[in-house]
């Protein structure tokens, strides 16, 4: 069973919008996170497939997990982007990613 992570990605920046100097563990995944937001917001809107090109980084019991990350927009809330592993359930929410570096939206 995954996890569920409600993640904000201004809280990865610093108060200029880069990337914030912190701790390796905290830098990889607010770029793992990043990478999320970039593959929905690259996309056009109307595009179904929910699969991104961005694999799965959790390890259970050690050993990579070899799911692909489902992710898009919510339906309930377009400011949000939900996301999930196809094979080990880990998932989440993003919020605060509009004009960040991640945002990849063509105005």
């Amino acid at each position: 069973m995954g996890n569920t992570w409600v993640i904000n990605m201004l809280h990865s920046l610093d108060e200029d919008g880069n990337l914030a100097r912190q701790s390796s563990p905290a830098r990889r995944m607010a770029e793992y996170f990043g990478s999320i937001v970039e593959s929905v917001t690259a996309r056009p809107a109307s595009e179904q497939d929910w699969v991104i090109p961005v694999p799965c980084r959790r390890r259970p019991h050690r050993k990579p997990c070899l799911g692909m990350i489902a992710a898009g927009y919510s339906k309930d809330d377009s400011t949000t982007i939900v996301w999930q592993c196809s094979a080990c359930d880990d998932n989440g929410y993003i919020s605060g990613w509009q004009e960040t570096q991640w945002d990849k939206r063509r105005f």
